[in-house]
């Protein structure tokens, strides 16, 4: 039995044949077998394949068919082979040296793998080398949701296992196009695995006859097969809310496709339909369409200018239709509008009274005076969604009358977060505008837009712009979207999200060697997916080694940080550190997004230095800033050790006194907390402080910089044992307690950032079901009696935050319960459990705010409250009591 069977399709293909069949011939692999398909052929295209097989080794069988289509003939192909691997070869096209071995090699060496595509060479008539095609480098993969978005196939490019076209049957024969792309889609929903040779293999030739040049045909065709694949998904499949996208992309491709093929008027009845069956928004549609001619142009190797498609007469055709539609927007605001309170209203009668838009503001109206900067904007979008409630109610003419208000409201509460959003992150920014721009799209605003978008969409930036000079003058919002266009442009965005990448936080544990297991509830209960126990890796509990513990000293050297006065959170986000020289540091150096090791795409850029003079201190600055040091958690276990290991190494600090010509450069802020632990725990004189917050940028006669002990966020060993020598007596260090240990229930003080909902009740269900917890009051306790009190429990039940911190002087065994909410849950708990042993279970609590919430009122899910839900947390009260419990 031969190892590949390599079908040809051909229709009088005797021009490409002989090139096809001696790629072939130079092939490494020598155990193949070739099915030739001849479909109706009335040139000599079969004379050439009984030609060549005469004068070659290979088996070679020839299968006549009568014009039934390629489809047809690739199913003819395969379904005669011998060979446990099908090769697919298109009769214009060649194999590269090397295709048919390496890819039967990967099958060879991974049993899971179905089927394999490898990088295409695009080839002139003649057969000059035009452009090599990549497709991974986009993304282009073999998931359901990839497969829809990319559609990245190419038949010459393709091997797949026998049994998996049995199994599928084939491609379908009613296609005249995109047949290639059906069955890609069909085998991803169907969750076969598929993968890329990440090497160009294979020559597809362009050429007048090829069928990428029927546009119409192939437009048409494609949109039928995303279509009906769309169709065949099951009732609730998510990918079916992206049914409008996934068409509008596949649209978009096809217009750039037919503009491409100087085929201008399907072009610009595509690129039509495109834009009136759009999705996302206005500005947002139109960047896409520019961006997509571009990528696409890439993708082949076109050299083309964004001016020549700018001045092309099919896109200022499109532009013209685009302007008229704009000029209409009004009327769509209205509908807009209703829409949103029609769907506002149905999610908050099925939510808990708690997200009423009047709960929430008298809620909001308790915190300390002060303690959320961004109270007034808050209260006024919850005043606003109060009104947009009376729209669901209202009579025709007078809701058409309060949804144009409404508007005109909205687009003000969305330019304020965009205001807020810029200086920290130019992409939410952006999409804050875009959603002003529905509402009223101006001149003005299209331009301030396209500054945002200008580094990473170039093509749209620019077709945005030459949008905006067809606009009509702004109306009463003109001032306000000016000042965009004098606002210093953002820190550029990276790739990566940091720690709200759900993915690349699980994948860091998955490295650590972390497990989770589903707890199931005591009785007759079934394991739960809201409920998990997380088991940590045997050993050290984690690979990342921390360098040794050297304070690193530079004369005349510099640090900086962007000033938490740059966003309405007071935190920081980004420091740096440079020599004496000016050269950055960058192991002494961070930014936000801080990745996790396990990310794909780590951000490189450090942050850049402040405009004008630093503060200048002769003298020694022992410098210590982290990133968020503001919040309590990373204050206590990032800032905190760090100093006080610090303090050390050097010989200084409360046991043996501050050295008088000695400053401290710091971030915690000016808060009570932080200066107790300074002064009063650490001996550090008040005098000698330096607040980072008055004074960012800083430059020493003798900088000394302490080495991070962890990654940000992932507490060590190292500094969870200075902490519990420094805060616990050395009996509460140990692994037993005095008599049965503490049910603690970890207050979190008020906080407009990821606040707790429902305490109260969620403590008195579990006092009547006989599950009582000890509420413990964090705020305000000195360190040593937080850790007192916790080294004193047996169990810990806290909301995912702050509280967490206190993890670090639990003894081992200690079971903990993390509650956590649905879109924000990193695994910072976990490596202080793993350092620990601490038995760490986490129950995810249900409640999510109303969309307008996450899109108004708060910032990021990491600001979303956390709404406790007192049933699941007595469920998993119970499986914790039928867990063994470590030896007290």
């Amino acid at each position: 039995m031969t190892r590949i069977s390599v079908v040809i399709p051909f229709r009088d293909a005797a021009a490409w044949l002989p090139a096809c069949l001696d790629s072939l011939a130079d092939q490494e692999e020598r155990n193949w077998e070739l099915l030739a398909v001849d479909d109706g052929s009335r040139d000599h295209s079969a004379a050439l394949v009984d030609n060549w097989a005469a004068s070659h080794r290979q088996p070679v069988r020839l299968i006549r068919l009568p014009g039934l289509g390629v489809a047809s003939a690739r199913n003819s192909g395969w379904a005669a082979a011998r060979s446990p691997l099908v090769a697919f070869l298109d009769a214009d096209d060649i194999a590269l040296p090397g295709r048919l071995h390496r890819q039967a090699a990967r099958f060879d060496a991974d049993s899971g793998l179905q089927h394999l595509l490898c990088g295409w060479r695009r080839l002139n008539a003649a057969g000059t080398p035009l452009h090599d095609v990549c497709p991974w480098q986009e993304g282009a993969n073999f998931d359901l949701e990839a497969a829809f978005e990319h559609k990245a196939v190419l038949p010459s490019a393709w091997m797949l296992r026998r049994p998996l076209l049995e199994r599928h049957g084939g491609f379908d024969p009613s296609l005249r196009h995109a047949e290639d792309v059906d069955l890609l889609l069909r085998l991803a929903a169907a969750g076969e695995r598929g993968g890329w040779l990440e090497h160009v293999l294979c020559g597809y030739r362009v050429h007048g006859r090829a069928a990428s040049r029927q546009a119409a045909d192939q437009a048409h065709g494609l949109l039928w097969v995303v279509n009906r694949r769309l169709a065949a998904l099951p009732a609730g499949h998510p990918l079916l809310g992206r049914r409008q996208s996934l068409l509008f992309n596949t649209r978009a491709w096809a217009g750039w496709q037919a503009w491409h093929e100087r085929q201008p008027d399907l072009a610009l009845d595509l690129w039509r339909t495109a834009w009136g069956s759009r999705s996302g928004g206005d500005a947002h549609t139109w960047l896409h369409l520019a961006e997509n001619v571009g990528r696409s142009c890439a993708r082949i190797g076109v050299d083309l200018s964004v001016e020549e498609l700018l001045n092309d007469p099919t896109w200022q055709a499109l532009e013209g239709r685009v302007v008229v539609d704009l000029s209409r927007s009004g009327a769509r605001s209205v509908a807009r509008l209703q829409s949103l309170a029609n769907r506002f209203i149905s999610q908050l009668a099925a939510a808990d009274p708690i997200w009423r838009p009047e709960a929430l503001a008298r809620w909001w109206q308790t915190l300390p005076a002060g303690s959320d900067p961004l109270l007034e904007l808050r209260l006024r979008v919850l005043t606003w969604c109060g009104a947009l409630k009376q729209l669901g109610c209202s009579e025709p003419a007078k809701g058409s009358r309060l949804a144009a208000e409404l508007a005109a409201e909205l687009a003000e509460l969305l330019r304020n977060w965009a205001l807020i959003s810029w200086p920290e992150n130019g992409e939410t920014a952006r999409q804050r505008l875009q959603e002003v721009f529905d509402l009223e799209p101006s001149a003005p605003l299209a331009m301030a837009i396209a500054r945002l978008a200008a580094t990473r969409h170039p093509w749209g930036a620019r077709a945005l712009e030459q949008l905006a000079t067809r606009l009509p003058a702004p109306g009463g919002d003109g001032a306000a979207n000016e000042h965009l266009s004098r606002l210093p442009l953002p820190v550029p965005a990276e790739a990566c999200r940091g720690p709200d990448c759900s993915p690349c936080a699980l994948a860091h544990l998955e490295l650590l060697g972390w497990r989770r297991e589903p707890l199931v509830p005591a009785g007759d209960g079934a394991a739960v997916a809201w409920l998990e126990q997380w088991v940590p890796p045997q050993g050290a509990g984690g690979t990342w080694q921390a360098a040794p513990f050297e304070l690193q000293e530079l004369e005349h050297g510099r640090i900086w940080l962007r000033s938490p006065n740059s966003n309405p959170w007071g935190t920081t986000h980004g420091l740096a550190v440079a020599d004496g020289e000016g050269q950055p540091r960058p192991l002494l150096s961070r930014r936000y997004p801080q990745p996790w090791p396990a990310c794909p795409s780590p951000p490189h850029r450090c942050e850049p230095a402040p405009v004008g003079p630093p503060l200048t201190v002769d003298g020694t600055v022992l410098a210590v800033a982290d990133l968020s040091a503001e919040i309590h958690y990373h204050w206590l276990l990032d800032s905190l050790p760090r100093l006080g290991l610090a303090l050390a190494r050097s010989g200084a600090g409360a046991d043996s006194g501050w050295p008088e010509h000695w400053h401290l450069w710091h971030n915690g802020g000016g808060s009570e907390r932080v200066r107790r632990s300074l002064v009063d725990d650490l001996g550090i004189p008040p005098e000698r402080l330096i607040d980072a917050h008055q004074h960012p940028d800083l430059k020493a006669k003798l900088l000394l910089i302490p080495p991070p002990l962890h990654p940000l966020g992932w507490p060590s060993r190292r500094a969870r044992a200075w902490l519990r020598r420094r805060y616990l007596q050395p009996e509460q260090r140990g692994h037993r307690r005095q008599g049965k240990g503490r049910r603690l229930w970890l207050v979190r003080g008020p906080s407009a950032r990821r606040p707790v909902f429902g305490e109260a009740e969620l403590l008195a269900h579990l006092e009547q079901q006989g599950l009582g917890l000890e509420p413990l009051v964090l705020e305000g306790l000195p360190l040593t009696e937080q850790a007192a009190h916790i080294a004193d429990a047996e169990l810990l039940v806290l909301a995912h935050g702050a509280a967490l911190a206190g993890l670090a002087f639990a003894r081992p065994g200690t079971q903990v319960l993390e509650l956590h909410q649905p879109r924000y849950a990193p695994p910072y708990g976990h490596a202080l459990a793993s350092w620990g042993g601490l038995q760490l279970v986490r129950c995810l609590q249900p409640a999510t705010p109303p969309d307008l919430y996450s899109q108004l009122l708060f910032e990021a899910p990491i600001c979303e409250p956390i709404v406790l839900d007192p049933e699941r947390v007595a469920t998993a009260l119970r499986a914790l009591a039928a867990c063994t419990s470590s030896p007290t």
